[in-house]
């Protein structure tokens, strides 16, 4: 027997007879079958296998485009100045991304956002020149490093979505940022520690696997940095209220 026949009002048992089902039963069942195609199959067949996971989890879905981990064609820019802030290691990384990104968050999370309008993750900080390396190295012998061994190609991953909060003068202040885990770039910090080393400086002076790549987003106000208690890893600033896709 056509399958079909059960939504018309009777079904076949397993000895073959025909049991009549009543009319206002198979009205309701149609119902139900319509209501599940309509807020189900329809939706899923629109919008991809996503949907399901959108509207069961209360996280809010970020989308990551997989251009951000194409950068070699980017310039590598250096960055040298008097200042304590002004000399740093960094590598570029597409901007277009990352502007995805801040605008899935902003609506999302928070009214308004402050936009760098540039990406990169940091390799060296400010402090970690200033305060350390630069008593043995100059910015150009770590700038060569990082040319020789070809920083614009580095490989990492974008882990998660993650985010550091802290009360300043009485406000909050929030920053938003990519998790990223590379190897690549730690190994080019662990060529400068051996430079440095070789230059007479304390091995234990610059720790190379104190390292916490990420890529800043946005935030309300200012950036926030291990200075402000903002540690920017998984273990510390993993945002559960995001769920990363890509």
């Amino acid at each position: 027997m056509d399958s079909m026949y059960f939504l018309y009002g009777s079904l076949t048992e397993s000895d073959g007879e025909d049991i009549d089902i009543p009319k206002d039963s198979t009205v309701i069942i149609k119902n139900i079958l319509a209501f599940f195609l309509l807020t189900c199959l329809l939706p899923a067949a629109l919008f991809g296998g996503d949907y399901f996971s959108e509207i069961t989890n209360q996280r809010v879905l970020i989308r990551l485009s997989q251009d951000i981990y194409y950068n070699q064609a980017l310039p590598f820019n250096t960055y040298e100045g008097p200042g304590a802030f002004d000399s740093y290691l960094v590598m570029n990384v597409r901007y277009e991304p990352v502007k995805q990104v801040f605008g899935q968050i902003t609506p999302a999370v928070v009214s308004r956002l402050i936009s760098r309008g540039e990406a990169h993750i940091t390799v060296i900080t400010p402090p970690e020149f200033t305060q350390t390396l630069k008593s043995k190295l100059t910015m150009a012998e770590i700038n060569q490093i990082a040319r020789d061994m070809e920083i614009q190609k580095s490989r990492f991953n974008v882990l998660a979505v993650g985010s550091g909060k802290i009360i300043s003068g009485g406000l909050p202040l929030e920053t938003f940022f990519l998790i990223v885990q590379s190897e690549d770039l730690l190994q080019i910090r662990r060529r400068i520690q051996k430079a440095f080393v070789a230059k007479g400086g304390d091995q234990k002076a610059f720790d190379p696997e104190s390292f916490y790549p990420h890529i800043t987003v946005g935030f309300t106000k200012r950036d926030l940095h291990e200075s402000d208690g903002v540690i920017k890893d998984i273990e510390h600033s993993l945002d559960p209220r995001f769920s990363l896709f890509q």
